[in-house]
């Protein structure tokens, strides 16, 4: 159920604003849909998101951009 998936993360960014998982979780859900382009956008926008996040999130961070980097390969 990608199209509930795509909505709910969409909602989510909307009320409480981007952040790195939320990212990867977009890019995941619009690469199952078969939109690879966009995917790649919002694999990219992880790394971004990640280094502008308070000191004391970067590190619980690290993950979603080591994910996204992988996603990005495949």
């Amino acid at each position: 159920r990608a199209e509930d998936a795509l909505e709910a993360l969409e909602r989510f960014e909307r009320n409480h604003g981007p952040n790195p998982e939320s990212a990867y979780r977009l890019g995941t859900t619009l690469r199952a849909m078969g939109r690879k382009s966009e995917a790649q956008v919002q694999f990219a926008r992880v790394g971004e998101l990640a280094s502008r996040a308070a000191a004391f999130q970067r590190s619980s961070n690290r993950g979603w951009v080591l994910r996204a980097a992988l996603a990005r390969l495949v």
